[in-house]
């Protein structure tokens, strides 16, 4: 890794997501920060909302949406995944690898 590449690190919990950058400071020594992932904060709720479209939603706006329309939530994501058997909420079925490729794009 040189001084102008960073590292974004994402830890997928049960519950709870959370990320760090990594890169290496001018002086050669390597540099971890803490990358706020939803409003500020540095980890975010380990949830998905499908919205009406089909879309997801993740963050904040979907632990709105999830208080708002809990049938429409997707959680145990990490639990699931290798599962053959997709999660279904709201009519929609989406893979539990899909859920989670769509939320490392969003944090990145």
């Amino acid at each position: 890794m040189s001084e102008s590449e960073f590292v974004l690190a994402i830890d997928a919990g049960t519950h709870r997501l959370t990320a760090v950058t990594a890169c290496v400071a001018p002086s050669g020594e390597n540099k971890v920060a803490s990358f706020a992932v939803g409003g500020g904060r540095d980890s975010i709720a380990m949830l998905a909302v499908v919205t009406a479209d089909g879309d997801l939603l993740f963050g904040d706006e979907a632990e709105r949406a999830a208080a708002l329309h809990p049938e429409r939530a997707l959680r145990d994501v990490v639990g699931r995944i290798g599962d053959d058997v997709p999660l279904v909420a709201a009519g929609f079925a989406v893979l539990p690898e899909q859920v989670l490729a769509r939320l490392v794009l969003w944090v990145a």
